[in-house]
């Protein structure tokens, strides 16, 4: 179930999500209904996706020192990702030409409500946001954190190379972390006019459907 899915630190279970049917998910942040029973048959091709990038922080570091010894490097990014949108998906095609790995770190529920960005916030709940991430063909695996910073997951994955987003220039969190055992930091480009308060902004200025 997603319910199962690990975070950070979690003990590695005998094998990775893989179940063929989900039942329904409460969302932590907000206890509504996520997924329900009728979606089932739509969700049956992430299985792949859940089976092989979706691991506790144990399994993860263990599966990038396999592919770390056969020369492949690893790039880090982090955030929200609350309404996936263009922009997010830009960043992420961005990562994957720095490196053979791209690991994308995930702002729990509870991360983004101690950020402060609204009563709301986030939209979607963990779970269907680290689905979506997962299923995206730039993204090799998920892990999320439940911190302010993912400077615990950099310490654990010690990847080759952090992405940021341009906006965070001057001030990307664990730079000096990396930088210190030979890491570099690379800043994506941001897409005008495509964040997720933006698209949050515009559905409220449209009212209620009649």
């Amino acid at each position: 179930m997603i319910d199962d899915l690990p975070g950070p630190g979690t003990e590695a279970r005998a094998e990775p999500v893989n179940e063929p049917a989900y039942k329904n998910v409460t969302a932590p942040s907000t206890g509504k209904t996520t997924v329900g029973t009728p979606a089932l048959a739509a969700l049956e091709p992430l299985q792949a996706a859940l089976h092989d990038k979706l691991l506790s922080l144990d399994r993860l570091v263990t599966a990038i020192e396999r592919r770390r010894a056969d020369g492949e490097t690893v790039v880090f990014t982090n955030g929200c990702f609350d309404v996936i949108h263009v922009g997010h998906v830009s960043s992420l095609a961005f990562c994957r030409r720095f490196g053979d790995i791209v690991v994308v770190g995930l702002n729990t529920d509870a991360s983004i409500r101690a950020q402060n960005k609204g009563a709301d916030r986030p939209i979607l709940d963990q779970h269907s946001r680290m689905l979506m991430l997962a299923a995206l063909v730039f993204v090799d695996y998920v892990v999320w954190f439940d911190e302010e910073t993912p400077i615990r997951l950099l310490e654990r994955i010690r990847p080759d190379v952090l992405i940021k987003g341009a906006h965070h220039r001057g001030d990307v969190k664990g730079s000096d972390l990396v930088e210190s055992y030979g890491g570099r930091i690379e800043l994506a480009p941001i897409v005008e006019s495509q964040s997720t308060t933006m698209i949050i902004n515009h559905i409220r200025a449209q009212g209620p459907t009649p």
